[in-house]
């Protein structure tokens, strides 16, 4: 490929890029607060359900629940205004409840660290690592939902 050519590709690219950017000016954390994901690992550890709502672009609150445990928290998410996928880091206190006499229930603090994306659509996935106890070292979350859209106030 001569220069030409490859400059004009370059050119090609980079147009459809802005074009695409122009198009989805606002965060669809913004557009689409509420979302509901299914994940695998993460506070309870094995499955679970979880909700959560984005109060800013930048900072949600969740809940979940799994076949042993629940959990509550907040993650704040870096990045420019505009960006759909976002890395992030949170806090959430879990409980893992393992039966037994006693109850069994195992409090802690889960401290992720990830990377989340949000589609046009509305589809919602993030992976992320995260610190649990000094005796278990680091685990790791998959979650993939849906997030709906903000309904339009009417006059």
């Amino acid at each position: 490929m001569d220069k030409k050519n490859l400059l004009i590709t370059i050119i090609v690219f980079f147009y459809t890029f802005l074009l695409q950017a122009q198009s989805d000016t606002l965060n669809r954390r913004q557009i689409r607060p509420f979302g509901i994901s299914c994940q695998i690992g993460g506070p309870t550890y094995l499955m679970a359900v979880n909700l959560d709502y984005f109060v800013s672009k930048n900072f949600s609150l969740e809940v979940g629940a799994g076949a042993i445990g629940y959990y509550g928290g907040v993650k704040a998410y870096f990045g420019k205004k505009t960006w759909n996928s976002m890395p992030f880091i949170g806090a959430t206190y879990s409980n893992i409840t393992f039966g037994g006499d006693d109850g069994g229930i195992f409090p802690y603090l889960y401290l992720p660290l990830g990377y989340h994306f949000v589609g046009k659509k509305g589809l919602n996935a993030s992976l992320e690592i995260a610190t649990i106890s000094p005796d278990i070292g680091l685990f790791g979350q998959l979650r993939i939902g849906y997030r709906f859209l903000k309904k339009k106030k009417t006059k």
